[in-house]
């Protein structure tokens, strides 16, 4: 078992990649999930509906507090919420501006966007 940084357990064995089967992108320190697999799948059908109900409530934890999405600049879902986000992206956006001042040959152009996107939306419409 390993543990989220919310509290949530999941088992490795039942963490899935879609794309390769495996726990590809995933890192597990101390027990805990620090970094996040694109879709967390159980391996097998649950044995009752109150399982389910508790594998859907843990993912649904970490997906808000513990995933964080590239849509959404790398912040949870929660910090966009919550508003956290801005304050979150400008230490971000200070951090990278103080590393290239102090280091500028390491970088070749300018540093990481890290705005908050204007709109988020799930599924958006393709204009025709």
């Amino acid at each position: 078992m390993i543990q989220t940084k919310t509290g949530c357990y999941f088992a490795l064995e039942r963490l899935f990649h879609p794309q390769n089967g495996h726990c590809k992108g995933l890192q597990v320190a101390n027990g805990v999930l620090t970094h996040h697999a694109s879709r967390v799948l159980p391996e097998k059908p649950f044995k009752s509906l109150s399982d389910a109900r508790t594998w859907v409530e843990g993912f649904v934890l970490w997906y808000n507090h513990d995933h964080r999405h590239s849509s959404l600049v790398y912040v949870t879902p929660n910090d966009r919420h919550t508003g956290r986000d801005k304050e979150i992206l400008a230490r971000r956006r200070f951090v990278y501006q103080r590393a290239k001042m102090k280091n500028p040959e390491r970088w070749s152009g300018q540093i990481r966007k890290w705005s908050a996107p204007s709109e988020v939306t799930l599924n958006k419409k393709k204009n025709l």
